[in-house]
């Protein structure tokens, strides 16, 4: 997906796995990604539990839950030619987002780094 828009509304993606990068979803190339009130739950990969953000990647997140992971991170931003946006006037929840340079935003000011408790039922 070269110079795509990819839009997920009102979803849910739970208990996917990918070997690598992206357990739910991986934007790795780029891509201009948003997630409207969707719910990302345990989720598995080595990096980007939930979602990964890579190449020259821009993710909007507007009322999302990453949670639950199985590993390091929910969120993860490979390097700074990737972006990720908080809408104004929305709560977005990252229970574990990567650390340093890596992280998609910051605690508290970006996001709420907290545990939902999030059930999903099948």
């Amino acid at each position: 997906m070269d110079a795509s828009t990819l839009t997920v509304s009102n979803s849910s993606f739970y208990n996917n796995q990918a070997t690598f990068y992206g357990g739910a979803i991986n934007t790795n190339s780029s891509v201009a990604f948003t997630s409207n009130n969707n719910t990302l739950s345990g989720n598995t990969s080595q990096k980007g539990d939930a979602l990964y953000i890579g190449g020259i990647s821009t993710a909007t997140l507007n009322n999302s839950i990453f949670a639950n992971s199985s590993s390091s991170s929910d969120c993860y931003l490979l390097n700074t030619t990737s972006t990720v946006n908080f809408s104004t006037g929305t709560t977005n929840i990252i229970e574990t987002d990567a650390t340093g340079t890596n992280a998609c935003g910051t605690a508290t000011i970006d996001y709420l780094a907290t545990d939902p408790n999030v059930i999903l039922d099948n």
